[in-house]
């Protein structure tokens, strides 16, 4: 559990990143693959709580 709340940490300061520059990616992702992972690991938490 303490890997996905890391992974979404992660995820959360790379939506930041692409939304404050213009044309950042963050390992090579630009915003809406880090959303979507977001959007994954939300999930993935919520279900194992």
């Amino acid at each position: 559990m303490e890997k996905l709340f890391k992974e979404l940490e992660y995820a959360k300061k790379a939506v930041i990143s692409t939304l404050e520059k213009e044309n950042c990616l963050v390992d090579m992702h630009g915003l809406s693959y880090w959303a979507g992972k977001v959007e994954r690991l939300r999930k993935e938490i919520k279900g194992n709580l």
